[in-house]
Order: structure tokens, then C-alpha cells, then sequence
């Protein structure tokens, strides 16, 4: 198609213009009422600069001719996107990209009251493109509905028509399909990396891969490491098996958009897969090596059945950790001990109150790492149970404790014990974001990631660990678990509703080098333990448990850790935790308890529960003790003041009443004196 630009009418005017600063882009613009614009290339935040700087008051039309996805360009910005699709559908910007065709046309164009300006040339639609560098465009100005307008309105729509997509109208639709409007940033979270199907193009290409990887590479058992608990020269683990595998697989990259073929391309070639006509050659060592890189823990995914499997990736194998149990109770007898030394060691080198308690919640924290490399296989029996929050049934953990307390000891030692000494470290805050978080939906891993030392308020921030799973988790994926390590007691966010909280109340000599050493060499050894526990596990049928059953995901696996007991002829430890250990040893309860029995507070009942009143002298205070109250018991803060609005929950939370323990005191001292 092509226009004459020489007949024109007697008004018109056409000029060629020198555009070499943005004040003479800013004139062309004055007054517009309506602008369409084509152009290659504009940045999402140079776009709202430019709309409010130039143009608040028109409405405005943009083509992005750039065949990347103009999605990636939003991609750390919430409030950027929040403010284009308000401004979308608010009907004053309207967005289309280019998704399959690179188109390089530069046409505006500006209409006013009377007159429309068409501007054709080579500047895009940047502030780059308009003062940095130099361009020239073709300037016409005429009326509307004349007809070179209408000429190269066709023009304009042709191309439009054959290549533009719109742009935005999916997250329109997904925000109006939630009627909460609390929901529109965790939607806008969502559509940012996940498209409509709930899985992104590097989720759907990754999980084909981890497929293809499982369906042609055999795995293998796990050799034991030096120092291992088992002992035996016979066991067909202490040999390990030389050379790295030869499996190789095959995907085609053609079914890809350009910006992730690119990516995947770029990612798996540097490890050393290969690259042919669109088809990705790679073995399962560049796709453990990759995907560690890219999402900060190992691939992991598991298969039950007669001979479950729990296939993880390590050393450029896969290992297969789940193993039936040995024949020799004193091997099993021998990994306990290991267990039982390492809760020892801490509650000897440590300075508790309570070294029974700590042992305690030391075993809890661990039943935690054991369950949380199977949250997807709880997943899908509580989706084919018709359970759809399923946020709400796989909990977070989120340990907390003062500085020293050995926290990120007991990481390394939980972790080294799940991996078989593969991973030991967790990983830092500083290397995760919101971001990092929702890109883990795509590494097909059931690993659990482990963060060690961020604050509550960063956790507060991640609002997307509200609904990290539902609505985004389908049978057959796999997903992590977090478990979150602070010195802050707790965060006092929506996300407590999704966390276990775990209180390692110790200390720890920071040059107690002894010590130090003692658990180092505990962490070190080879434990079989995990893959015993994760092979009767997956054999165990999972049941749907009573209201009040607390911390129902972790009921078998109390049950299978018991059995291992069993097995080895070993009785039970005194502290193993029937109970969850949070609810037997709750150091916040006890401070409630303490404080409701003292004069600090007084307690009365109201229409909407039960009112505490703190004295004036608790007011720095008051925060610790409302962020230990269970949300169970809805607490409602009213200045230094708390409505307890269930207080059935909270009285059984407690033990009783100890209030009216005080109130019993004063009488008999009252009728003493008296």
C-alpha cells in the first residue's frame, strides 16, 4: 500500500523538521486531544513521563512494534503496571504490541480541535529518540477527514490490523473477574510473569524438559560420604559410580516466543547444551547446573508408587534419596543417634532455660524440613479432596530468635540432611525479592528454599505468600516451600495465617570454638535417615484430619518418623513432639499468661469479647505482646488497648483464666486484712 502525499488541499501544509530537542517535540503536542502513534520502541515508564509531562489531558493510542513482549519491559514495576491499566481502563491509554513482526514504522497521529498533524520519520516515541539523537520527520498538517488524513489513517490501520495484538486486556479482565479490590496487586503480581493458563512459557518449557529428562535418565542411589552413620563395607551405597551419565536429551525451541527462546538459549548453551536449528541438546548435568543458577536451589521432584522415587539432582547425576529400609536395625538405630546428638549438642553448648523444650522445637523445625520437599503431593490430595486454599493447608515456616541462637546452624544441618550433604547453606535475604519468589513457580523443584536472616517487615513485603500456590499450582507441578529465618519475633502481617512459628529460645557462646567444631562434625556426616523417611512417606496414604487437629500436613509424618523408630528398636526420645512443639512450648503464651496473673493489665468483658487494658508503663511493650497472639483469637488493636474477640479460643489458647486467678488472690487477701 502506499500514499501520494502531492495532493493536498489549499490549507495544508507540509514541511520537513530537524527534531533535535524535546522542546520542539513538546510544541507538536500542545493542545492534542487524541494521539496515535506507531513507533518501534518506548519504555513503559517513558510512556507515563511522557503522558503526564506532554499530553494529561488527551487521549492516546500507541502500537509498540518491538516484536519482544512489551510485558518483560513491566516486569519489576507493580506500580507502574497498576498505573498503565488504570489509565487503560480509564480509556485514556489503549496499548497494542507487535508480538510476531518486527515493525519499524514511525507515524503519529496528533489530533486538536480543528486540525490533525501527521508526523513521518525516524524518531520513536523515547525521549532518546526525540534529544540525543538526530532525526528528521515529515510534518503535515491538515484537517480531519481530509483526504490525505483518511489515506494515511488506511495506512496506518493496515498495518495496525495485520501485526498489533492489545495489550493489557487480559490483566482488565483477570482484575475484573476479582471482586475483592484488596486483590488487584497480587492479580497485577500474577500477570506480570504468569499468563492466562496459571504457568509461564519458562514453566510450561522447564516442566517438558524435567519430563523428558525423568522419562530417559535412569536414577541412581546415593553414595555415601565419608563418615557416614552407616558403617557397613557391603552397603551398594559406599561405592560411587564412576563417570557422569551420557543421557542426553532433545526440545524443540520453535514453539517459543522470541524473548524466552532467547533466554533458554542463551541460559543452557553457556552450561554446555547445544544449540541446532532451534533444537536444545543438553544432559542432566547443565540442566541441574542452570537451574540452580537461575533459581537458587536444586531440581527436585518426586514419584510415588510400589517404588516411589525421589529424584534430585546433584553432582551431574540424578539420585534417586528415597531408599527402603535396611534390614540392620542397627543402621536405622545408628541414624537416630546421629539426630538425637545434634539436639544434644545444642541444648548442652547452648544456655536455655528449657533444654527439653529446645530439643523439642529443634525435632518440630526438623518433622518441617522433612514434610516440605512433599507439599506438592499434599497439594494434590487436598485439590482432588475438594480443599481449593490450599495457602492456608501448606504452612510456611518462619524461625525466629535472638541473634546467636543457632538458627542458621540448624538450617545447614536440616538441609545437609535432606540433600545428603549436597546443599548445606541456606540462602541469603539479600538474594531474594518478590521476583526471585514468583520465578520459582517455573523451576519445577520441590526443594525447599531456606532464607536465612531477613527481617519480619521484608516478609510483611512479600505479599504474594498469601496466594503463593492457589490458583497457580496444577497436578503435576511442583512447587517449593519457604521456610523463613529472623531475628524479629514474627511478622505481624496477613502472611502469619500461612506460617508455623518456631522459638529457639538459647544462646549461644559466639567463641565457643568447642562447640562450634562439635556440631560442624555432626553436620558433616553422612545421614541416610531422610532417604528411609521420604521412601515410607510416599507409601503412606495421607488423610483428610478433623477440625482441630493441629498442623494436619505433618500428622504422618510424626507417624512414619515413629515407625523409623520402630524399626530400630529404639524408644521414642522424651521430647519427641507429639504435639506440634510451638503449641506445647509457646513462650509467647507463657509471657500472656505471666502478664494477665501481674497488675499491669486489667481485663474486662465487653459486647465485642474481652477488653486488656495495658498500664501506661507497657506501652513499648504492647507490640511484642500483641504479635504473639494467635489470629485465631482476632485480636483488634485499639490504641494501647486489645479486644479479644473470640475469647473462647484465646482462654483454651491460655490454659484457663488467669485474670480471675488475680481476682481470687485479692478476695482471700480482702477478707485476710479484713
Amino acid at each position: 500500500m502506499q500514499v501520494d502525499l502531492q495532493p493536498l488541499a489549499t490549507d495544508d501544509r507540509l514541511e520537513l523538521l530537524e527534531l533535535k530537542s524535546y522542546q520542539t517535540f513538546k510544541q507538536l503536542f500542545e493542545d492534542a486531544t487524541h494521539v496515535r502513534i506507531l513507533t518501534y520502541c518506548t519504555t513503559p515508564q517513558y510512556l507515563i513521563e511522557t503522558i503526564d509531562d506532554i499530553a494529561p489531558e488527551a487521549t492516546l493510542a500507541i502500537t509498540i512494534g518491538d516484536a519482544t513482549t512489551y510485558r518483560d519491559q513491566l516486569e519489576k514495576s507493580i506500580e507502574l503496571t497498576d498505573r498503565l491499566e488504570q489509565l487503560r481502563r480509564d480509556e485514556q491509554v489503549t496499548i497494542w504490541d507487535c508480538p510476531n513482526r518486527n515493525v519499524h514504522d514511525k507515524l503519529y497521529r496528533i489530533a486538536f480541535e480543528e486540525t490533525v498533524s501527521w508526523l513521518i520519520g525516524s524518531a520513536n516515541f523515547s525521549k532518546n529518540g526525540w534529544s540525543s539523537q538526530h532525526n528528521t520527520t515529515i510534518h503535515l498538517e491538515t484537517t480531519p477527514q481530509s483526504q490525505i488524513d483518511r489515506e494515511l489513517t488506511a495506512y496506518f490501520d493496515d498495518i495496525h490490523d495485520r501485526y498489533a495484538r492489545p495489550f493489557m486486556d487480559d490483566l482488565t479482565a483477570a482484575i475484573d473477574d476479582r471482586a475483592d479490590s484488596s486483590t488487584r496487586r497480587e492479580v497485577i503480581e500474577t500477570w506480570l510473569n504468569v499468563g492466562s493458563t496459571g504457568q509461564t512459557e519458562e514453566a510450561a518449557f522447564i516442566a517438558e524438559l524435567t519430563g523428558s529428562i525423568d522419562d530417559t535418565t535412569d536414577s541412581e542411589p546415593v553414595p555415601t560420604r565419608e563418615g557416614s552413620t552407616t558403617n557397613s563395607d557391603e552397603s551398594p551405597l559406599s561405592t560411587p559410580v564412576e563417570g557422569l551419565p551420557e543421557q542426553r536429551v532433545s526440545l524443540s525451541l520453535a514453539h517459543l516466543e522470541k524473548p524466552t527462546r532467547d533466554e533458554v538459549a542463551s541460559q543452557f548453551t553457556a552450561a554446555g547444551g547445544s544449540l541446532t536449528n532451534d533444537t536444545l541438546t543438553l544432559t542432566p548435568g547443565v540442566f541441574q547446573e542452570v537451574s540452580t543458577r537461575r533459581f537458587g536451589i536444586p531440581p527436585m521432584r518426586y514419584r510415588a508408587g510400589p517404588e516411589p522415587e525421589l529424584r534430585f539432582h546433584a553432582d551431574g547425576r540424578i539420585y534417586n534419596l528415597a531408599e527402603p529400609l535396611p534390614a540392620d536395625a542397627d543402621a536405622i538405630d545408628d541414624a537416630l543417634a546421629h539426630l538425637e546428638s545434634y539436639f544434644d549438642l545444642v541444648a548442652d553448648y547452648g544456655r536455655t532455660t528449657d533444654p527439653d523444650g529446645l530439643r523439642s522445637t529443634l525435632f518440630e523445625g526438623l518433622l518441617w524440613m522433612f514434610w516440605a520437599p512433599f507439599a506438592s503431593r499434599h497439594a494434590e490430595f487436598y485439590r482432588s479432596a475438594g480443599l481449593e486454599e490450599l495457602d492456608k493447608t501448606l504452612p510456611m515456616l518462619y524461625i525466629h530468635g535472638d541473634p546467636s541462637s543457632g538458627k542458621g546452624t540448624f538450617a545447614r544441618f536440616a538441609l545437609s540432611l535432606i540433600s545428603r550433604g549436597r546443599v548445606d547453606r541456606p540462602i541469603d535475604a539479600d538474594d531474594v525479592d518478590v521476583f526471585k519468589l514468583r520465578a520459582l513457580r517455573a523451576a519445577d523443584t520441590c526443594f525447599p528454599l531456606v532464607v536465612d536472616d531477613i527481617s519480619a517487615k521484608r516478609v510483611n513485603s512479600l505479599s504474594l505468600l498469601r496466594n503463593y500456590w492457589t490458583d497457580h499450582w496444577e497436578p503435576g507441578m511442583h512447587f517449593p516451600r519457604f521456610c523463613f529465618i529472623s531475628n524479629d519475633k514474627r511478622p505481624d502481617g496477613a502472611e502469619r495465617e500461612r506460617m508455623r512459628m518456631l522459638h529457639f529460645d538459647v544462646h549461644f557462646d559466639p567463641n565457643d570454638q568447642e562447640g562450634q567444631a562439635a556440631v560442624n562434625t555432626v553436620i558433616a556426616t553422612d545421614n541416610p535417615l531422610f532417604s528411609w523417611f521420604a521412601f515410607e512417606y510416599l507409601q503412606t496414604p495421607l488423610q483428610l484430619h478433623p477440625s482441630g487437629t493441629p498442623a494436619p500436613p505433618t500428622v504422618e509424618v510424626r507417624e512414619v518418623v515413629k515407625r523409623l523408630y520402630d524399626a530400630a528398636g529404639r524408644d521414642l526420645p522424651p521430647y519427641f513432639p507429639e504435639e506440634p512443639a510451638e503449641i506445647v512450648h509457646d513462650v509467647g503464651r507463657d509471657r500472656w499468661v505471666e502478664l494477665l496473673a501481674s497488675d499491669r493489665v486489667t481485663v474486662s468483658s465487653v459486647d465485642e469479647g474481652l477488653q486488656i487494658r495495658f498500664d501506661s508503663s507497657m506501652k513499648y511493650d504492647f507490640g511484642e505482646y500483641l504479635r504473639s497472639l494467635p489470629l485465631s483469637c482476632r485480636p483488634d488493636r485499639r490504641g494501647h488497648d486489645v479486644v479479644i474477640r473470640e475469647p473462647a479460643v484465646f482462654e483454651n489458647w491460655l490454659g484457663g483464666r488467669p485474670w480471675d486467678q488475680r481476682r481470687t488472690m485479692r478476695s482471700m487477701l480482702g477478707r485476710i486484712l479484713s
